[in-house]
């Protein structure tokens, strides 16, 4: 899951930038680091949709 792996990045120091040109260099995916900041939900947001 896209979430997963943003939140890993994340941790490791990367941007939103720094994640939407991977995805860009490495997928046919058109991100924008707007639309993950604007979309992306954090492992705590994920739980508390799950309760």
């Amino acid at each position: 899951m896209f979430s997963d792996e943003i939140e890993s990045l994340r941790k490791r120091g990367k941007t939103d930038e720094d994640i939407a040109s991977l995805i860009q260099r490495n997928s046919e995916i058109e991100i924008t680091a707007a639309e993950i900041a604007e979309n992306y939900a954090s492992p705590e947001e994920r739980h508390q949709h799950g309760e």
